[in-house]
């Protein structure tokens, strides 16, 4: 049985405090691949002021986890920065709900992108708002290292002094994996400032997935820093029956607890019509579409409209985002499962399945390869650990 504990330290350089909390009475984890995770744990109320005061933001807490006589480790090599306390009185006892949020969201959300004002960087065009094409991976890396890496600047010049170094988180603190070039080319892309930087992040994601490599992103603690990192091919490690020399396949008679799968065609659209710039007649038109689905039935056509004025100056470039746009419309694949612990599967062990990897799966004669890329993990004291896996697809 996988156990947990919290371990917490202190945001300025990561100081380790003395608490490390096994006595919680509940731990609820949330976790997406290239998304926000969210954690949310109830404690004795002895925890008040020490360490949880109200006046400590993002005080830092490290999800610890062992399993049997494996040494303790730190779940999903990354930290979770606590946002909210909140003191609760349920009638026989007081007790605290802090919720924290992963480094990826905290430091993702924390910034309005802006961009170094020379072409030196990779940007261009008169608001700097302009990438220029190049690999899909080194893109998101040149997004976070000119908002919240050494590159920061502030473009604008409208920020105080004083706060100018703060928007470039220190080295010691905070780093980028240097750039690989792994993932596909992409094509310049316009990015709005309100955006954020996680958006940003997911459309090029999701633009190298279109071009044929899945394309994931975390920050991840490597024992001196936080370090953006990204991963091509899946989040975790390969895992499935036909490339890996161990494999894990789940089925009702090996770690799925429950399950369903489901094909929805809800919210599918097959054939895209996509505007770029330009008025009337001049304005550039591209379409997308899928001969295959169009075809299963009088009936299984469906259309919709995606404007590109903002990105789309060429027609490749629009017909670019029509095809992301008809990727993004497929039917919905969606294999939902709770997981149980079995004599051959335990989750989160080393040489079984953890957050992000790519595993088989046999369900009622349908056999696929899935990616672990949501899972809700819930713990009570004094019980297991339940893990719930949730699909958006199957690969």
């Amino acid at each position: 049985m996988m156990i947990y504990r919290l371990d917490v330290e202190l945001p300025n350089g990561f100081a380790p405090t003395p608490y490390k909390i096994s006595d919680y009475y509940s731990l609820e984890r949330a976790e997406a691949v290239n998304n926000a995770g969210t954690l949310t744990v109830e404690l004795p109320i002895a925890y008040l002021n020490a360490p949880f005061a109200p006046d400590r933001p993002d005080l830092i807490l490290c999800v610890m986890e062992k399993f049997g006589n494996y040494p303790w480790r730190l779940s999903r090599q990354t930290k979770w920065f606590v946002q909210s306390v909140e003191i609760r009185f349920d009638g026989t006892k007081f007790f605290l709900v802090v919720k924290a949020i992963d480094a990826i969201g905290l430091l993702l959300r924390r910034t309005v992108p802006y961009y170094a004002p020379n072409t030196q960087t990779g940007f261009t065009g008169s608001s700097q708002s302009n990438i220029a094409s190049t690999f899909a991976d080194d893109m998101i890396k040149g997004i976070i290292r000119t908002n919240l890496g050494t590159l920061a600047t502030d473009y604008t010049q409208t920020t105080p002094a004083s706060l100018v170094p703060l928007r470039s988180l220190s080295s010691s603190l905070f780093s980028v994996d240097a750039n690989v070039g792994l993932a596909p080319t992409v094509g310049a892309k316009a990015i709005s400032w309100r955006n954020g930087l996680l958006a940003p992040c997911q459309e090029i994601a999701s633009d190298a997935a279109q071009l044929g490599t899945y394309l994931a992103y975390d920050v991840v603690w490597t024992g001196a820093t936080l370090t953006f990192r990204t991963f091509i091919n899946q989040r975790g490690r390969l895992r499935n029956l036909v490339r890996s020399a161990r494999p894990v396949n789940l089925s009702p008679e090996n770690g799925l607890a429950t399950a369903s799968l489901l094909f929805d065609y809800t919210n599918e659209y097959n054939s895209i019509y996509c505007a770029g710039q330009g008025e009337g007649n001049e304005r550039i038109i591209q379409q997308a579409y899928d001969a295959t689905r169009i075809g299963r039935s009088p009936f299984a056509l469906r259309e919709a409209f995606t404007d590109s004025r903002n990105g789309g100056t060429t027609a490749a470039a629009v017909l670019a985002d029509a095809q992301t746009a008809l990727r993004q419309g497929r039917p919905l694949q969606q294999f939902t499962a709770t997981l149980s612990e079995t004599p051959t599967f335990r989750y989160g062990v080393d040489g079984d399945a953890a957050f992000g990897d790519i595993v088989s799966a046999n369900f009622v004669g349908y056999q696929f390869d899935v990616m672990l890329e949501q899972v809700a993990t819930s713990v009570k004291a004094g019980q297991p650990a339940q893990h719930s896996v949730n699909l958006r697809s199957v690969l």
